[in-house]
Order: C-alpha cells, then sequence, then structure tokens
C-alpha cells in the first residue's frame, strides 16, 4: 500500500503483525493515528538503504506518530 496510515486503515491488524516500510523519502500531511487495537504492531523500515518519515511541520501538536 501507498502508506502505513493506509494499511492501519485498511486492516485490522493484531499484536505480531509487522507494517514492512520499504526505503525511500515519506512525506507526511498528517499524524499517522496508531490506536489502542494496534497495540503489538511493529513497523520495520528495509534491512538496507533508509525509510525516512517527515512530518514537514514543527508544531507541538503534529506527530509521525499518535
Amino acid at each position: 500500500m501507498a502508506s502505513i496510515g493506509a494499511v492501519l486503515a485498511a486492516y485490522d491488524l493484531e499484536a505480531g503483525d509487522v507494517i514492512h516500510v520499504d526505503a525511500g523519502t515519506y512525506n507526511l500531511v498528517k499524524n499517522i493515528l496508531l490506536a489502542p487495537d494496534d497495540n503489538g504492531v511493529r513497523i520495520e523500515g528495509p534491512s538496507s538503504g533508509v525509510a525516512l518519515v517527515l512530518r514537514g511541520s514543527t508544531a507541538s501538536n503534529n506527530f509521525i506518530f499518535q
């Protein structure tokens, strides 16, 4: 899928599930919401290269993961 947020919205993930993030730069326009039922889900970057997630804002209520 195109984004971590899209995976979280489309699937009912359980503890032990893994979201694999490919190498690249990901510019976010909003926070990625991790709900209580996402507890135990792992978000894992690439084994080679870098997955750079940028929020693009320094406002106090802007986070990558919320």
